[in-house]
């Protein structure tokens, strides 16, 4: 738990981390929310959580992306293959 000189409090209490409104601590919170979580966070009223959905969101469109190679067509243009689409 951080306290400063204004009144303002900070508390991580590991799933979330709850602060003063209205005061330094709530930038503050938010600073080490983000240097804890990055963009992966919820902002509420005196409160700050992890988002768990945003991260797997993340995740899933990583893994939608095709794969594959830049080659060039019968009439020598570029064209983008899909790997899938090589195999076959």
């Amino acid at each position: 738990m951080f306290t400063f000189t204004d009144g303002g409090k900070i508390r991580d209490i590991g799933s979330e981390i709850l602060f003063s409104t209205g005061s330094e601590a709530e930038r503050l919170a938010l600073l080490y929310a983000r240097k804890k979580w990055g963009l992966n966070i919820i902002t509420d009223k005196g409160r700050i959580l992890f988002d768990r959905n945003k991260l797997e969101r993340q995740r899933e469109s990583f893994h939608r992306r095709p794969s594959g190679t830049k080659t060039k067509d019968f009439r020598g243009e570029i064209v983008f293959r899909y790997h899938r689409d090589i195999l076959r």
